[in-house]
């Protein structure tokens, strides 16, 4: 596993033990900040594969270069 899947993981197992008997706006609240943490992380792992998007919905250039290169035409 990558170590950005497993800081992930490790995320997530922080949010459900810190979660645990809180109120729902505190958990809310929670779950908002680890959500931009792995937000961030997931955008971090997708730049590093050459997956960023265009923004517009679109493919990025990354994909559209490595589907070129699965399909031969590289």
């Amino acid at each position: 596993m990558s170590e950005i899947r497993e800081r992930m993981h490790q995320l997530v197992d922080e949010y459900e033990r810190l979660g645990e008997g809180k109120s729902i706006a505190e958990q809310e609240l929670l779950v908002i900040e680890f959500g931009k943490q792995i937000q961030r992380l997931m955008m971090q792992e997708m730049v590093e594969k050459g997956e960023r998007g265009t923004g517009s919905g679109g493919e990025g250039k990354g994909v559209k270069k490595k589907r070129a290169e699965d399909a031969g035409r590289s």
